[in-house]
């Protein structure tokens, strides 16, 4: 029986995410308690990334990055 890698990204920064110096670019003129709701974010992360924090997970980076990328092409 052959194994299937379960965690293909472990370890990896997936290489589609936007710079987070690009997404705090993006959230300058955003309402951050809109963007957290519609990233599925609670404020004060939000408000942590927008304000320099990188320390963040690559889950919440995958958050922000996929909903800004779709807020920006409306």
């Amino acid at each position: 029986m052959v194994k299937k890698n379960l965690y293909p990204m472990k370890g990896k920064i997936d290489m589609d995410l936007l710079p987070l110096a690009t997404i705090r670019d993006l959230l300058k003129d955003r309402r951050l308690t809109v963007v957290a709701e519609r990233a599925g974010l609670t404020h004060p992360t939000v408000k942590r990334i927008a304000d320099g924090d990188e320390a963040i997970s690559v889950t919440t980076w995958r958050k922000l990055s996929d909903y800004l990328k779709v807020a920006t092409q409306e």
